[in-house]
């Protein structure tokens, strides 16, 4: 498709659309989606995600959904003294130090009398200022094709009768076996 359409016309599109999608066979849906995917230029996983929502989803802006937290000033400073003595490292990798990094700093006066709201933060999963917390569903799909589904029989047997095989050599039996279904490692 040569010419854009504005974000109010993909909008609207959406709105009809949706109502269609929901009530139609899976061969219907299959061929609403190409549509819409054609006509909107989105990604087609993303068209499926955007056509699955509840209505009054798509009217709420983004940064409005979820509460943030607000920090007083002290947490804040001490957060940042801690990232900053930490060499800036990303919010994961805090969160696993900071119980040592807290004890240090606290020994040396650089942080006081943050250490009692500290543990409830990273208890919760916190440790940025601007930190959300976001829900913790698991996904229960695969993300792409297994590509031992077709050959776990044969891994199986291979096992039994090598127990002690590695799994680089394994793997490097199946893709002679199956050249062009392995993918290639270098």
């Amino acid at each position: 498709m040569g010419k854009r359409i504005s974000q109010t016309t993909r909008r609207e599109l959406l709105e009809g659309l949706r109502g269609r999608y929901h009530g139609s066979q899976k061969m219907d849906k299959k061929r609403i989606l190409d549509e819409f995917v054609a006509i909107t230029g989105y990604h087609r996983k993303h068209a499926v995600r955007l056509i699955g929502r509840s209505h009054c989803r798509t009217s709420t802006p983004v940064h409005a959904v979820g509460s943030r937290r607000i920090y007083d000033e002290a947490v804040k400073e001490a957060l940042i003294v801690l990232w900053e003595a930490s060499d800036r490292i990303c919010g994961k990798r805090l969160k696993a130090i900071l119980p040592e990094l807290l004890d240090a700093m606290e020994r040396q006066g650089h942080v006081c009398g943050f250490g009692g709201q500290l543990p409830e933060l990273w208890r919760e999963g916190e440790v940025r200022p601007t930190h959300r917390i976001g829900s913790k569903k698991p996904h229960q799909w695969r993300t792409r094709k297994d590509p031992f589904a077709e050959v776990w029989y044969e891994v199986l047997c291979m096992l039994q009768q090598d127990a002690d095989v590695t799994a680089k050599s394994l793997f490097e039996r199946l893709q002679h076996e199956y050249p062009g279904h392995m993918p290639t490692v270098n």
